[in-house]
């Protein structure tokens, strides 16, 4: 008896838990159309991150040309109403950011598949963290109200043919989009990443000298500070081949580098510090990001004179590789750098091996790192770099060089490991 009640409750229960496992699968379809105003666009973007979570988003760009080859207007029930029946649309969002001074605010409105307002709440301005976050606040209050006071239906899947004859007719009546979209994953992008931090790093020089002797220096570990700074000024633009425009500035400085050249019981006291500006293209490609830059960097490795080393400066070109996968959509990404080095100069360790010296570089940076939907970002990356030297000819006298020597070849490498924390926006 006992067996069978116990069979019988199993067997309620799982039952009970079908059609909720089957809504939880199924998650609305929703568009985020236009949020007017000035800061619209960015309201727009944090608003989106508020209702991701509950709904599957259809590209604006996609119901903007279905609107246009329909002559249906979003801002009208009947025009949302149409375009809803067309694509299976559950909820239309759009918003605007009105008023001036004190009185500045983001209206969010939602509209069912009537085309018909459901839900609206109000907001502060975007801009501060605090405001943003309650903009995302607001959007997601704003959709359970309105799956709650207007509960999905099932979505029509769209016919191929009549997909065909929409393509057909948009030709024939040659009407375009009335204004110019981007699509909604695409204005997730920050304009504005800052990441700050530090970190560890180890420096070797080494010289083959003509004569088959051999200079090296090497470094301890020493702490460095790092900054990073990337922009990419339009990733919310209307025009799609504009967002992939890409600036970054990198900068590092060693802390605490001291070393004893080989063969000497000396301290010597070292300074180096690097920059590195880069402008280029990323392009969206499936969850993640190709493209390249190119650059311009200085690397100062200043060491007191000593018998054994002399300093570099290295004021070189860079073309550069990027390529970036999102592991999971923002939160956590990553990112490999290749870079070749080409120098102009080579500072002090120019003449002190040779007449004539010249070198080549390459690095290599593997990073990863993600974003809150607040804005919050972190980043950890590994750095190698490496410069290949070449030295020719008898060295010249050089005042105050007691390294000078005639050397043959050599190299300049180090290694690095940061971790940086910042904001984006």
């Amino acid at each position: 008896m006992i067996r069978q009640l116990l069979a019988t409750s199993i067997a309620c229960l799982s039952l009970s838990l079908v059609p909720s496992i089957g809504t939880a699968q199924e998650k609305p379809q929703a568009v985020i159309l236009q949020f007017t105003g000035s800061g619209g666009s960015s309201a727009r973007v944090y608003a989106l991150r508020g209702i991701k979570q509950y709904v599957s988003l259809t590209p604006r760009a996609e119901v903007e040309e279905i609107a246009g080859v329909f002559d249906a207007s979003l801002n009208d029930p009947k025009g949302r109403k149409v375009v809803a029946s067309e694509l299976g649309l559950d909820y239309f969002v759009w918003g605007r950011v009105t008023g001036s001074g004190s009185k500045r605010h983001t209206e969010i409105r939602i509209a069912g598949s009537d085309g018909k307002e459901i839900s609206a709440y109000e907001a502060p301005p975007p801009g501060k963290s605090t405001n943003n976050r309650m903009i995302q606040e607001a959007a997601r209050l704003a959709m359970k109200d309105a799956i709650r006071e207007a509960p999905p239906g099932k979505a029509k899947p769209v016919k191929a043919t009549a997909k065909k004859e929409k393509k057909e007719n948009k030709k024939k009546t040659d009407k375009q989009p009335s204004q110019k979209t981007k699509a909604d994953k695409a204005s997730e992008s920050p304009v504005f990443v800052l990441l700050l931090g530090g970190g560890g790093r180890v420096r070797n020089v080494k010289v083959n000298l003509d004569g088959g002797g051999v200079r090296k220096y090497e470094s301890n570990l020493f702490g460095t500070v790092a900054a990073q700074f990337q922009i990419r000024p339009a990733a919310r633009s209307a025009k799609r081949k504009l967002r992939g425009l890409y600036l970054q500035l990198d900068g590092q400085l060693g802390l605490g580098l001291e070393a004893s050249p080989q063969g000497t019981p000396d301290t010597l006291d070292t300074t180096t510090y690097q920059i590195l500006g880069q402008f280029g293209y990323l392009a969206k490609v499936g969850k993640g990001q190709v493209g390249g830059t190119v650059g311009v960097g200085f690397d100062e490795f200043d060491i007191d004179p000593n018998p054994i080393m002399a300093s570099a400066t290295y004021i070189y070109v860079r073309p550069a590789f990027i390529g970036q996968y999102n592991f999971v959509e923002d939160l956590f990404y990553g990112r490999l750098d290749l870079g070749f080095r080409y120098p102009f100069t080579l500072g002090d360790l120019e003449d002190a091996f040779g007449k004539s010296s010249t070198a080549f570089g390459f690095d290599a940076v593997l990073m990863f790192g993600g974003e809150l939907d607040v804005g919050f970002t972190y980043a950890a990356r590994i750095m190698w770099e490496r410069y290949q030297l070449k030295f020719k000819g008898a060295t010249a006298p050089v005042i105050d060089q007691p390294a000078a020597a005639d050397g043959k070849d050599g190299f300049d490498q180090s290694f690095t490991f940061q971790a940086l924390v910042g904001w984006s926006f």
